[in-house]
């Protein structure tokens, strides 16, 4: 009766560990799964997540290029309105120097003229005429010193004069 008893109950016990066993792997199997759908659900949270990062740091990038971008061609654009400021500068200047060594050609050539007319006009040697009471000046370096406006005045004063001198002796 024990061996038949001891039969039954391995029996129940073979039953009862089977059905323990299969609880187990059934709890197991729900639990491995659960892992594994959470173990989805974060891996897709970290790739969302990676993708938004690789997004945000894409258009740093395309924010950085722009304004960089933006900024060379600002310096660009100095440099050029640099550059044409200096080429206007250097025209101008030698525009300056170009009408600067016309007039002192000007200058030079009247005073020749001037200074050839006063060696042959008879009020030029005559003392007392001129600055200071002096001879009047026939020197073409001297001459070309002096402004255009002021050698006409006084041309203009010594042919009044030689004028004078001339109608005087015509009387």
């Amino acid at each position: 009766l024990d061996a038949v008893n001891q039969h039954l109950r391995s029996a129940d016990l073979e039953k009862h560990a089977a059905e323990t066993r299969a609880r187990l792997q059934e709890a197991i199997g729900k639990s491995l799964e659960e892992e594994h759908q959470k173990v989805l659900a974060r891996r897709l949270v970290i790739e969302r997540r990676k993708e938004e990062q690789e997004r945000l740091a894409m258009e740093e990038d395309k924010e950085k290029s722009r304004l960089k971008a933006q900024r060379q061609r600002a310096e660009e654009e100095e440099e050029k309105a640099r550059l044409q400021a200096d080429a206007e500068r250097r025209d101008a200047e030698r525009e300056h120097r170009t009408r600067e060594e016309a007039e002192a050609a000007e200058r030079r050539k009247l005073a020749e003229q001037m200074a050839e007319q006063r060696k042959t006009m008879k009020v030029a040697k005559k003392k007392g005429w001129g600055e200071g009471g002096g001879k009047v000046e026939t020197d073409v370096d001297k001459l070309a010193e002096k402004d255009r406006s002021e050698l006409m005045r006084e041309q203009k004063m010594l042919l009044m004069d030689e004028r004078q001198g001339f109608e005087k002796r015509l009387e």
